[in-house]
């Protein structure tokens, strides 16, 4: 493989060409912090751009900067030109030579792009991006089941990769139709994570009927479970600390029943040592508030049992 070549340039935005800006999610949030850097420090990182037809320079990786850039009415953009083809470019940014972290569905869009449209094997994917085929081949699968529609609007930043790979994929596998309403919705009001947590987790747990009531009126869920959350406040309102307490200490209980199923899931035998390590010093954290917890009501106990001892004496 001959070495690629690089220069930096100043380019027009009316000479950059987007035609793989489908291959890329674009996070809202990532753009607003672009264009606060860009308006306090100008445009550190160049964008990426090979030479296509027509003088025209097709952008590779960049897109965000470049709509900053737009947004605070910037002219030109500072560029970085590859000396080699559109296909090269791709398999360079998908190996991350160019210091680019993708995502594992930004990965599956740009080898779908190689393997249908650059025509390159699974096989040659393989050997080019160092993964054997069956990883190639994993990679790819994971955009079966999202629709245009998912694809689009993780694209265009107007969802959330956590959403459509954790709620609307697995609920598309089982039932596309569920996902698509669900979307529509999602689309045009947000949902918190803990909100879209609730929802998918009581849609797992209900029936064939309940199931199609939720996804056709996702409201009325969202709803319910804000006055439920209203009525819980009051209680604990009313019942002060002492309702505060009890409050906290069923969801600490709830939550260690959900840690005692995850842990034969989450420790294993061919586990890593650094991983294993690393959930060991998570759960001794957790103990030792525990422990202090536990260090207190001691101490509590032994002063409401020397408080009594020193009533009944007098």
């Amino acid at each position: 493989m001959k070495q690629i070549t690089k220069k930096i340039a100043t380019i027009e935005h009316h000479c950059i060409e987007q035609r793989y800006k489908h291959l890329r999610i674009h996070d809202k949030s990532a753009r607003e912090k672009l264009i606060n850097s860009i308006e306090q420090n100008n445009q550190l990182v160049p964008v990426v751009v090979v030479m296509g037809s027509a003088n025209k320079a097709v952008l590779i990786d960049g897109h965000l900067r470049l709509q900053a850039l737009q947004h605070l009415g910037h002219d030109t953009v500072n560029a970085e030109i590859w000396d080699c083809d559109v296909t090269e470019a791709l398999l360079m940014v998908l190996n991350s030579h160019s210091g680019i972290a993708l995502d594992v569905v930004e990965e599956a869009l740009l080898l779908k792009e190689l393997h249908i449209q650059q025509g390159l094997s699974q096989e040659v994917l393989a050997k080019r991006v160092g993964h054997n085929r069956s990883w190639i081949s994993r990679r790819i699968s994971l955009l079966e089941f999202m629709s245009e529609n998912i694809l689009q609007a993780l694209c265009t930043g107007d969802l959330s990769l956590w959403v459509a790979s954790r709620i609307l994929e697995p609920m598309a596998r089982a039932t596309p139709e569920h996902a698509q309403l669900l979307l529509e919705y999602l689309l045009k009001h947000h949902r918190s994570t803990r909100e879209l947590q609730l929802f998918y987790k009581k849609y797992q747990n209900s029936n064939r009927n309940e199931r199609l009531n939720m996804v056709n009126s996702p409201e009325l869920f969202f709803k319910a479970q804000r006055l439920l959350f209203e009525e819980k406040q009051a209680v604990i309102l009313r019942d002060g600390a002492e309702g505060k307490w009890k409050y906290k200490l069923n969801i600490i209980s709830t939550v260690l029943s959900e840690l005692i199923e995850l842990a034969p899931t989450v420790f294993y035998q061919a586990q890593q040592s650094a991983d294993f390590r690393e959930l060991l010093n998570k759960l001794d954290k957790a103990k030792n508030k525990l422990d202090i917890l536990d260090e207190e009501i001691n101490r509590l106990t032994n002063d409401r049992k020397r408080n009594t001892t020193d009533n009944n004496l007098s």
